[in-house]
Formats: C-alpha cells, structure tokens, sequence
C-alpha cells in the first residue's frame, strides 16, 4: 500500500483540500509573477523607460522566479496524485524550462520569445488544471 493520500481520502477532507487548492494557488501566483516580471520590464524597455541593463537585471529575476517554480511543478502534482496527467504536466515543464535556458540570453532583445515563454507557460497551467478537475471530479 502506498504511503501517498490517495486522492480519493485527499478530496473527502475540507481541510486538505483548501490547502492543496491554497498551494495551487501560490504556486501559479508566483508563477505569474515571474511572467509578469519579465513582460513588464521588456515593455518598459520597448518604450524607453527602462535602460538594456536594468531591463536585463529584470528579465534575468523574472526567469529566475519562472524557474524556481518550475522546479516544484512537478512534485506538486505527483503530491496531489495528479497522475491521469503526470506525463503531459512533466513533459511541459521539461519543455519550458529547456526553452526558458536556450533563449535566457536572447530574451529581452525579441519579443517573439517572450509570447512564446508565456504561450508555453499558459498550457503548462491548463494541463494542471485540467489535471486538478479531472482527479476531483473522479473522486466527487
């Protein structure tokens, strides 16, 4: 028997859920943020109100913030059982976060990466959350 919550005795508890839906929740806040960080600080220089090094400094703590999360994405998801899309989950952070190393010095010299990072970034959250409805609704 697995030592794992099943996600069935995860589900049946208020508690456990609200938590696991408040660390879904700051995961992707923090997420968000690492995009938010990098799109406004390419913005900024695009319009000339920020300088190449700080733009730079900016995109570089963006990624950084992008990256640490990454990292976690997928131990989240096996935490929770999410296992009906464990692969696909796995499979997009590898891809973001090998996208994310290839381009990190080109980044804020091409907008076009940046959409692509945030493209990449938004079906990573769909995969979770589809991951997310699909084990509660098995489990309602």
């Amino acid at each position: 028997m697995s030592n794992r919550l099943s996600v069935e005795a995860l589900f049946q508890s208020t508690e456990i859920k609200n938590a696991v839906q408040k660390n879904f929740l700051e995961f992707f806040g923090k997420m968000f943020d690492g995009v938010e960080e990098i799109s406004s600080a390419l913005r900024e220089k695009t319009e000339g109100r920020k300088d190449y090094f700080n733009a730079r400094n900016e995109v570089g703590g963006g990624l950084t913030l992008l990256e640490n999360q990454l990292k976690d994405c997928f131990a989240i998801s096996e935490r929770y059982g999410l296992t009906s899309r464990n692969n696909e989950i796995k499979d997009k952070v590898v891809a973001l976060e090998a996208y994310i190393q290839v381009q990190r010095p080109t980044l804020f010299k091409c907008q076009s990466v940046e959409e692509e990072i945030i493209k990449h970034f938004c079906e990573l959250i769909e995969s979770i959350a589809r991951a997310v409805v699909e084990e509660y609704d098995k489990n309602a």
